[in-house]
């Protein structure tokens, strides 16, 4: 799947925080600091995991097409085990028969990497799996500007559940990223399928409209945040010349803004590769097709 270079796609853009937001730093509690301190990178600065924002955006993916339940688009649920995908459990006993045949040189790399991608579900082959590595990488997301205001301290308590009440003595501190806090945003896609570009595309859409939260305390009003698609290149590896403009592209000292294979009206680009997408998920369930790289 990755011996060539097939095609890349570039997001890069902004989230922005709408409602707080808190990713905690996990840890040992500082003497005289905060009980839930947020993460920061090293100069002190408060940022976004690429690990949390891409863990929210294939969370919205297992969920959507897990419940649409299209064979085309199978999507499994690593956490409650549930679905036929490698990645839960199924073909557990055809896998190690395959491995075996493949340690034993019976079969060919090509072979024994051919059985993982067509047992793997839709949102594995696209996020990744411990079968196969992922085809969506995010980068950590760092402020793209100062802080518009310093990061707040909240005050809260324990509720028993039973009672309805606050615990007693059981008081807590924790910090929030205000609102109005931008982050710089880029993801790269290797050697994606038009359907898969529109199933990422269709959870940026949903982040864009506030629908997908980040970070924890999502219950107490934190994690509401919007994004920006600022810019997308999309490289055609294939073609010869789109690759080599890619490889060799240098940034002029006057900072040119066109960058090789940049797309010139990145919402139209999206919406296309959402309804490739929307194309398979329309089909009923027994109708046949084929794809072709994006």
């Amino acid at each position: 799947m990755f011996e060539h270079f097939d095609n890349r796609t570039i997001i890069e853009g902004a989230v922005t925080v709408t409602g707080g937001l808190h990713i905690g730093a996990g840890g040992q509690i500082q003497p005289g600091g905060t009980d839930n301190p947020v993460i920061r990178d090293a100069l002190g600065r408060p940022f976004i995991p690429g690990s949390s924002l891409k863990g929210a955006l294939r969370s919205f993916c297992e969920r959507t097409l897990y419940t649409l339940n299209h064979p085309r688009m199978p999507a499994c649920l690593i956490t409650s085990g549930m679905g036929n995908c490698l990645s839960v459990g199924s073909y557990k006993e055809e896998f190690e028969r395959i491995k075996e045949e493949f340690e034993a040189h019976r079969i060919t790399e090509r072979e024994y990497a051919d059985f993982i991608q067509t047992h793997l579900c839709a949102v594995c082959r696209l996020f990744g799996s411990p079968y196969q590595a992922a085809k969506v990488y995010v980068q950590d997301l760092h402020l793209a500007e100062p802080l518009p205001a310093p990061v707040q301290l909240r005050d809260g308590v324990a509720i028993d559940r039973d009672l309805l009440t606050a615990v007693p003595r059981r008081k807590f501190d924790y910090e929030v990223v205000p609102a109005a806090t931008s982050f710089r945003l880029r993801i790269l896609v290797e050697n994606a399928w038009d359907e898969e570009l529109g199933l990422l595309f269709l959870a940026l859409r949903q982040l864009r409209a506030g629908d997908i939260p980040l970070g924890g305390k999502s219950s107490r009003g934190l994690g509401t945040v919007t994004c920006e698609i600022h810019r997308i290149q999309h490289i055609q590896g294939r073609v010869r010349q789109s690759l080599l403009d890619y490889l060799t592209w240098q940034p002029t000292a006057e900072g040119s803004s066109e960058r090789p294979g940049e797309v010139p009206n990145p919402e139209l680009f999206m919406q296309r590769k959402i309804d490739a997408l929307l194309e398979i998920l329309r089909r009923p369930s027994d109708a046949q097709g084929t794809t072709e790289p994006a």
